[in-house]
């Protein structure tokens, strides 16, 4: 008899929107990647390719304003002395090495990190998929269909491109450091973030994963969330708070509800096609209540502003997801290989020591920039960068690290076929 987990296919329409109705009523254990396989791979292709290039373009026009009205504040200042409580931007004049009109260069530069990190990630991306085309399948006398992971390396070149766009952007922001300026720094952070989750779910359901135009309208959202937050965070803080926190969870519920039925949002509509799996739902109220009590402590106990609330929640999510996902490969016994496993920790490590210099505040955009100035500190390496600086190199370094890790953690699949991959 032929097994039911060979026998049933996804039955999509031009735009993969349509799951077959029997298989969100089969078992979590029955389900395979042969079930989420398609005949439209160049589709997917185009679809994943869309990635890169709203990336670039994303970059490229939202970093040009960026760039004129950072300079016009940094210029202003240093062409136009003001008195102390009159200052826009946050420095800290400790270690702050001026070069001609540019303030701070210091602390420009030490983003390059994230600018080299991110070009090293896509030229390793680019000889991956060339070896992968012409040596080894050739080598092993294979064709690419039918084993391993469905490919698709669109969203790796859009998670090289956004690092580079955070080292620009974060460049940028130095320039004239403050408050207003905050979301020219977390914009990009926020594409990495929501490009490693879309990567964790597009490995194991490559045809349902969201369209790029979606997933950046939604990073665009997020943006202006974080920005109306700003203002309206100083004249209600509580309610405004206490409003982000509901919205913030909302999302969060709607985003595990449709990983709950594997990607399929579109069930919510349809009570019919809901089943109960116990151990999935244990799985994500336990995430779901994790970010609720994370985001309530950022929110309220350490009052953290907005945008590093809903970026920490982002990048909690995407850690949520990567454990989740890592759990069930040892769950499921899938090969493990010894590189992965070693960038893995090298990552962890990297946070780590990322997170303590990043915590050693130099300065503090939450208070005026006469108070903040209090916290400056000297010069920490070489009598050139600062604590942060060091923040900078790190968690460029950690970023790559981790990209690594989701790069290379499914290599031992490529012997295998679809009908032998689970689906989680």
């Amino acid at each position: 008899m032929t097994n039911l987990t060979q026998e049933k296919h996804l039955n999509l329409d031009p735009n993969g929107a349509h799951l077959h109705d029997d298989l969100l009523q089969m078992k979590e254990s029955q389900l395979r990647l042969n079930h989420f396989s398609d005949e439209k791979f160049q589709t997917v292709k185009v679809r994943h390719t869309a990635y890169i290039w709203n990336t670039v373009t994303v970059g490229i026009y939202y970093g040009i304003p960026v760039l004129q009205v950072v300079f016009a504040k940094a210029l202003a200042q240093q062409m136009f002395p003001v008195y102390q409580e009159d200052e826009q931007c946050y420095y800290n004049y400790q270690c702050a090495i001026v070069l001609g009109y540019v303030p701070a260069v210091n602390s420009i530069l030490s983003n390059s990190g994230y600018v080299v990190f991110g070009t090293m990630f896509v030229i390793i991306i680019a000889i991956r998929e060339c070896y992968y085309k012409k040596i080894w399948c050739f080598k092993h006398g294979l064709v690419r269909k039918g084993l391993g992971l469905t490919p698709g390396n669109g969203l790796y070149y859009a998670m090289g491109f956004a690092l580079i766009g955070e080292g620009v952007m974060s460049a940028l922001y130095h320039v004239c450091p403050s408050n207003i300026n905050f979301q020219f720094d977390t914009t990009f952070m926020f594409i990495i973030a929501g490009l490693v989750i879309a990567k964790l779910i597009q490995n194991r359901h490559p045809y349902f994963n969201a369209n790029s135009f979606c997933a950046f309208w939604g990073f665009s959202v997020v943006t202006l969330a974080t920005i109306i937050g700003l203002y309206i965070d100083g004249e209600n803080p509580l309610a405004a708070r206490l409003a982000l926190l509901f919205i913030l969870l909302v999302i969060t519920a709607l985003f595990y509800f449709s990983l709950y039925h594997f990607n399929q949002f579109a069930v919510l509509c349809n009570p019919k096609l809901w089943r109960l799996r116990k151990s999935r739902l244990f799985r994500l109220a336990c995430a779901l209540f994790i970010d609720s009590i994370v985001v309530a402590v950022l929110l309220f106990y350490n009052q953290l502003d907005i945008g590093t609330t809903v970026l920490t929640l982002l990048a909690l999510n995407g850690m949520v997801l990567l454990a989740w996902y890592l759990g069930s490969k040892c769950f499921h016994s899938e090969p493990r290989m010894f590189v992965p496993v070693i960038v893995q920790m090298v990552a962890l490590g990297l946070w780590i020591v990322a997170g303590i210099y990043f915590s050693k505040k130099i300065y503090n955009s939450g208070k005026t920039p006469v108070e903040s100035r209090e916290l400056n500190k000297p010069c920490f390496i070489g009598g050139f960068y600062d604590y942060h600086d060091l923040w900078h190199f790190l968690s460029a370094a950690a970023l790559f690290a981790s990209f690594m890790g989701v790069l290379t953690m499914d290599d031992g699949l490529k012997l295998k076929e679809h009908n032998e991959i689970h689906v989680f």
